[in-house]
């Protein structure tokens, strides 16, 4: 598989995982009535750990 090939399948990789992670902690926060400013919060960690990990992963990817 070529680099491309394997970047672009990461990709819609970690998009599932963004948005099964988005499901899973919308649905703790409606089970806990968790305020809408903490879940946000939440939501925006996951995604940036999520991002810095997906670039590592495609720099390490293309050297």
């Amino acid at each position: 598989m070529s680099n491309l090939n394997r970047a672009i399948v990461v990709s819609i990789l970690f998009l599932i995982i963004i948005i099964i992670i988005d499901k899973a902690i919308n649905m703790i926060c409606k089970d806990k009535k968790i305020e809408t400013k903490r879940k946000v919060i939440l939501l925006y960690i996951t995604r940036i750990i999520e991002l810095i990990i997906f670039v590592c992963y495609v720099i390490y990817s293309f050297f």
